[in-house]
């Protein structure tokens, strides 16, 4: 962490405010120690299964609920079969190499764009980027897109008068 906290421009507090470049660098460890912890298991499916003894209920009753559970089971597994089978193999096949190539790319581009502007600084209380003894700031997001745009020029036009 720096020594030295600008006072941001709308709320005049130092406490708050933090290098950019530090907040990302920081964000990006963390999202780094995240993606290497093992997922936690999943829950088991509910299973349907017919309630109660069936000591009050008529045949007919009896063989309307078995005909209703194996109609939902049936059904459970043509929609696994016909949806979430393909759609799991296309996830680990094209979908997930897909977000992790983007997910790199766009980490790649606020990593190379924040390490080009070391002057800019974040209030956290505001959520506004600015360069320390400017008047002037701009959203954390809208910052953040130019940075991920490489509009380096639209970025400092905007901060600086």
């Amino acid at each position: 962490m720096s020594e030295f906290a600008p006072a941001c421009p709308k709320c005049g507090q130092h406490a708050a405010v933090r290098e950019l470049k530090e907040l990302v660098t920081a964000q990006m460890e963390r999202r780094k120690e995240l993606m290497q912890q093992p997922l936690p298991p999943q829950a088991p499916e509910p299973s349907v299964t017919a309630s109660g003894s069936g000591t009050n209920a008529s045949g007919e009753q009896l063989l309307v609920g078995l005909v209703t559970e194996l109609l939902i089971r049936a059904g459970g597994e043509v929609i696994r079969a016909a949806v979430l089978k393909p759609a799991a193999n296309w996830w680990q096949t094209k979908g997930e190499a897909a977000m992790r190539e983007r997910r790199e790319t766009m980490t790649r581009a606020l990593s190379e764009g924040v390490g080009r502007h070391p002057e800019l600084y974040l209030c956290a209380n505001d959520n506004l980027v600015f360069v320390a003894g400017g008047t002037r700031t701009l959203s954390a997001r809208k910052a953040f897109e130019l940075l991920f745009a490489g509009d380096d020029i639209g970025l400092m036009s905007r901060l600086n008068p």
